[in-house]
């Protein structure tokens, strides 16, 4: 989003949209003894400044074979997040990911959510197998 005051108008414009409407009806009108999730929680979160926007996974293959993973680094301190913040921008971290072919779809810090300090990242693979030979190469990269 471009601004705080487009997540705060979202359900309200939401509402307004017909379409949406009738394509979400099942999920908004779904019965108490059958809800469509058990928990939401909201997270906020700033765009890195190495990645500052969201990009589409570029993988092509069957989605069904495709790995999403979704980390999320918590910290002790507010020191030890700030210099796991500055790893990923400054220390290259973002650039290697990269490099190695990691398909990021978004790097971000926590403004508002659990856990926090804390920052997440979410990153996409073929398949398992490519997951962990990505993950390999990232833990053998003298970087």
């Amino acid at each position: 989003m471009k601004s705080l005051q487009l997540l705060e108008t979202l359900d309200a414009e939401l509402q307004k949209d017909k379409d949406y409407m009738v394509a979400a009806k099942d999920f908004l009108d779904a019965p108490h003894e059958n809800p469509p999730y058990t928990r939401v929680e909201s997270i906020l979160m700033k765009a890195f400044i190495d990645m500052p926007k969201m990009i589409p996974t570029p993988l092509t293959g069957p989605r069904k074979d495709r790995v999403y993973e979704l980390r999320s680094y918590e910290s002790a301190t507010e020191a030890k997040y700030i210099n796991k913040v500055a790893m990923f921008n400054e220390g290259g971290e973002v650039t290697l990911f990269n490099d190695l072919g990691f398909n990021a779809v978004f790097y971000g810090e926590v403004l508002s959510g659990a856990n926090m300090p804390n920052l997440m990242y979410m990153t996409t693979f073929k398949n398992k197998a490519s997951r962990d030979a990505h993950w390999k190469s990232f833990s053998e990269s003298p970087v």
